[in-house]
This record gives C-alpha cells, structure tokens and sequence, in this order.
C-alpha cells in the first residue's frame, strides 16, 4: 500500500543513486500505514461492506469515500434495485444513499452495502502523497539524531522538531481524516 514511489522522495530529497533505496521502501510502507491509518479509512480502491440499522430514515452515510460503484444493497434479506426512473430504490449522492420515495426498513443490522471505494491507482491525490513523501523525508533525516532535541556546537544550538507529523502534513491530512462516527 505504496502512496508514494522511492523516486518521488529521492526527488524531493535530492538524492542520487541507489544506496538507499530499500531503506526509502520500508520507510514508505511504514509512512503510508501510518496516514491510512491516522486518516481512519480506506485510501486505496477496495471493497467495503457495511451494516447498518434501518431507523426509518430516507438517508444512510457510507463510512467510506470517494465511492466509486454501489456493488450490493440488501434490506431484510432483500436486494434492493437502484432507482433509475426516480420512482423507488435506492440511489448513492456524494457518500450518502439514498432510499427513493420511501424510508429505510426500521431494524438492527438489517441494512447491508455491498460498494467499492477509495482511490484508483495512480489517483491518490497530491496532498496525501506529499504528506507521505514530507514524513519519509523527514524519518530518513531523523536517522543520525535520534534521541536529540537538540545539539550545540561552537556555540550555537540547533534545535529538531520532535512530532508525529509535520504541520503541513498534519494540515494536509485533516482535509482527508474521516469525520463520521463508525
């Protein structure tokens, strides 16, 4: 689960040759587990499925995003059509689905949603690569000073950011971190 290639870091570091790059490789596996996982979701294209309980509501939201096709709904042991005429069904709306003409069945786990999300490959969008590349980068430089928060030298005190994240980073995420109660 690779959201970004030792290239790109070596290229943003500007590093040459090859001596380092199995090091970049776990640290770039390492990172983007550490991002899917402070993101809480799903980031590369997947299947979910998800339970829910029917509450009477014409609207249910899928944890997951951005949706890219609604593979199954079953309500009470019955698939539901997707509405294509407006009449009844169901029918996906920016992370929401939607029950057409009618309510979701009121009951516990009745719901099930059978749909594919995440980003396609080679569509991760910039701002999560970027934060991926920010924290490898910033690993691979904290290899010679771990454990220093700080170093003098002739007189002069260098001081090291000690944190998960960069605040770019960290702010880049944020705009991707999932929100809604699971």
């Amino acid at each position: 689960m690779a959201l970004t290639t030792p290239e790109n870091v070596k290229q943003y570091l500007g590093i040459t040759g090859t001596a380092d790059d199995a090091l970049l490789a776990s640290l770039i596996e390492s990172a983007s587990a550490f991002v899917a996982q402070y993101l809480s979701r799903q980031i590369e294209q997947g299947q979910v499925t998800e339970y829910f309980s029917g509450r009477g509501r014409d609207a249910l939201i899928l944890s997951e995003g951005p949706i890219a096709s609604i593979d199954a709904v079953v309500a009470d042991d019955q698939p539901l059509p997707a509405s294509l005429d407006k009449s009844t069904g169901w029918k996906e709306a920016g992370g929401w689905l939607l029950y057409v003409n009618g309510r979701w069945p009121e009951g516990r786990q009745n719901i099930v949603v059978t749909y594919t999300a995440g980003y396609a490959p080679g569509s991760i969008p910039a701002d999560i690569e970027q934060a991926v590349i920010d924290l490898v980068s910033l690993r691979y430089k904290e290899r010679d000073r771990i454990g220093f928060q700080s170093k003098s030298l002739a007189g002069e005190t260098v001081t090291f950011m000690i944190r998960d994240l960069s605040q770019f980073a960290r702010t880049a995420l944020n705009n991707f971190r999932k929100v809604i109660p699971q």
